[in-house]
């Protein structure tokens, strides 16, 4: 799934094509992908009008409407967006459920072929963080938040950052990336965690993800001290040469290296 990096991404690609664009018409070739939506709304909702900011929250990107509502984009594990003016026969074209004409002759698709993203109309970012429960946002929550919270479970460590009610935005891998960052097992509980690793662990958040971003979330492009590039099992630790190891953390694969990342 696209993580908080990922995301950012299409933000900064939604931005620099759809921004302060008037939007024509829209078309929903598939209304699975429509969450607490219908077709009619989301077209009605946009039509005439142009999006004129947006703001990530989580593993979301939301898209203000001229003040009226919220477009909420989620891209599942593999959404995409198309910015484009002719048709081509580019396959991914294939799979588009959502198309924004803008009167400019230009299209922007939402793209997603497994069916695993959605998309609403959404009041406002608030309104849809208090309907999802979704924590506070990665990049936001404040290193006495994020102290208190991991004080307050038992659970492990990677399960926390995995449950988007506690904190939004972290995956799978970014979760395991932050933690080798950190040398922390995967599975210690986060009440045994001390002070000291819960500012750390806030501080490694926006280290890692603002060099993902920098490195357009594309881990081929990451530095030798990363797990990211190296992240399977059998695969050598990139700090002590050791061997990653995989285990399963409330079903969930984690990755680590039990020499660097000690229980």
């Amino acid at each position: 799934m696209p993580e908080l990096p990922d995301v950012e991404m299409f933000r900064d690609y939604f931005n620099a094509t759809a921004l302060h664009q008037k939007v024509a018409k829209v078309s929903v070739s598939d209304d699975r992908v429509l969450e607490d939506t219908s077709a009619r709304k989301l077209a009605r909702s946009l039509k005439g009008k142009e999006f004129s900011s947006t703001r990530r929250y989580g593993k979301n990107l939301l898209a203000d409407v001229e003040g009226s509502c919220v477009l909420r984009l989620h891209f599942g594990m593999t959404g995409n967006l198309k910015y484009y003016k002719d048709e081509d026969e580019d396959e991914e074209l294939e799979h588009v459920r959502v198309l924004v004409d803008f009167e400019n002759s230009y299209k922007l698709a939402y793209i997603c072929q497994r069916m695993l993203g959605n998309v609403s109309v959404e009041e406002s970012v608030e309104d849809f963080v208090r309907r999802k429960e979704l924590g506070p946002d990665a990049m936001e929550i404040s290193a006495d938040e994020l102290a208190e919270k991991l004080a307050g479970t038992r659970q492990s460590v990677k399960a926390f950052f995995m449950d988007q009610e506690k904190i939004a935005g972290l995956g799978n891998i970014y979760t395991d990336e932050v933690l080798f960052q950190c040398g922390i097992h995967p599975g210690k509980s986060c009440a045994k965690l001390d002070e000291k690793e819960a500012k750390e662990l806030h501080k490694t958040i926006h280290r890692v993800v603002d060099y993902a971003v920098k490195h357009r979330a594309d881990p081929r492009k990451f530095g030798g001290n990363y797990l990211l590039p190296r992240r399977g099992e059998g695969e050598p630790c990139p700090r002590c040469g050791g061997k990653i190891k995989k285990m399963k953390v409330s079903g969930r694969s984690a990755y680590f290296c039990p020499k660097c990342q000690k229980k």
